[in-house]
């Protein structure tokens, strides 16, 4: 076995040429090398308003199995529907500014609302002790009662009369 000194050695690498099978395959296909690191960090191409739409080819097909099913005529204008409140609400998104308003949904504004309306009903802390030590006494009258009632009952008992009558 060889002894390791610690020295530091150069250690390179050198591609080995491609083999002509794969460079004529390469050909055939359209292949092309990659430029490397510099290609992953470049800054990506803007998206367009093509880019968001979809295509004929994309979009649900509509089967009708049964007579009542939904016909594409329906499915077409279900989505005119969708479209339209969808354009309102981004207007509504976009301030005058240009900047984004984040806000929350109307159901949920719609709830806010209403308990804003109601009294609020906040116990004190005396209160609650007092609505926990009542619960206390409770669950214990109930075990008491329980008790009681297995207490009361008699255990089966087992009449010689009736084993000499079937006899």
């Amino acid at each position: 076995m060889a002894k390791w000194t610690g020295k530091k050695s150069n250690v390179m690498f050198s591609k080995p040429e491609e083999p002509s099978f794969l460079k004529k395959f390469k050909e055939k296909v359209g292949y092309k090398e990659d430029k490397g690191l510099e290609e992953k960090f470049e800054e990506m191409p803007k998206a367009t308003a093509e880019d968001f739409e979809d295509r004929d080819d994309e979009l649900p097909q509509v089967v009708q199995l049964k007579p009542g099913d939904l016909s594409q005529e329906e499915f077409d204008d279900m989505a005119k529907v969708e479209e339209e409140p969808s354009t309102v609400e981004k207007s509504e998104e976009v301030a005058d500014d240009g900047k984004i308003l984040f806000r929350q949904p109307a159901h949920k504004r719609s709830r806010e609302a209403s308990n804003d309306l109601k009294a609020s009903t906040k116990k004190t802390k005396k209160e609650e002790a007092l609505e926990e030590e009542k619960e206390k006494v409770e669950k214990e009258e109930v075990k008491k009662n329980k008790k009681k009632e297995k207490s009361n009952r008699t255990l089966l008992s087992f009449d010689e009369e009736d084993d000499t009558e079937d006899t």
